[in-house]
């Protein structure tokens, strides 16, 4: 991006451009870059708007499981050991991404168990920090299993009090696919 800038700049020296790491991944980058057509469809100049989104994109979250270890093992993020006796046990681990970096949420022993734990984290996360969910836009994330996502979102909406991003369908990409495996569940905001 940032070659891209100097490229344009040769030619078009007035051009205003701003490359933002946006420290965001996959459905909440699909997001933020919703919010910067609003900015300008909302009348923001270009400054203000470069200076409202490097001010929110800290504020980006995704809460997530997977449906196997495996992948996560793969990629160095789990010991085997440890995804043998998760995968014999069923744990489903909940995943938290914010500031580019993730971290863990916690472990439950069910699938359903890992979606029902999600809504609460994001349930706590806004009450912990006196943060209003109206501020915020919501989308859910997944690979492959639409109708698990359709229901998922369903579960969530009733569970947090919300309605969801209906205009995005959030697939996650294929750099985070291979971190995840092909069964990630979540939700960015």
């Amino acid at each position: 991006a940032v070659a891209a800038k100097s490229q344009i700049l040769e030619q078009y020296p007035d051009a205003a451009i701003e490359v933002i790491d946006s420290t965001l991944n996959t459905v909440t980058e699909g997001l933020f870059v919703n919010e910067a057509v609003r900015m300008r469809d909302d009348g923001l100049t270009f400054n203000e708007a470069v200076t409202a989104l490097n001010q929110i994109k800290s504020t980006g979250r995704i809460y997530f499981t997977v449906g196997s270890l495996e992948y996560l093992v793969k990629n160095g993020r789990v010991g085997k050991l440890a995804t043998i006796a998760g995968d014999r046990l069923s744990i489903k681990p909940i995943i938290i991404m914010k500031d580019g970096e993730i971290s863990l949420g916690g472990i439950t022993r069910s699938h359903e168990k890992a979606k029902k734990n999600i809504f609460k984290l994001v349930n706590n996360f806004f009450e912990d920090n006196k943060l209003s969910k109206e501020d915020y836009t919501f989308t859910i994330g997944t690979g492959y299993d639409y109708e698990e996502a359709k229901e998922f979102q369903l579960a969530f909406e009733e569970a947090c009090n919300i309605t969801c991003n209906k205009d995005i369908k959030a697939l996650i990409g294929t750099t985070i696919g291979c971190h995840t495996g092909p069964h990630p569940l979540g939700i960015g905001f």
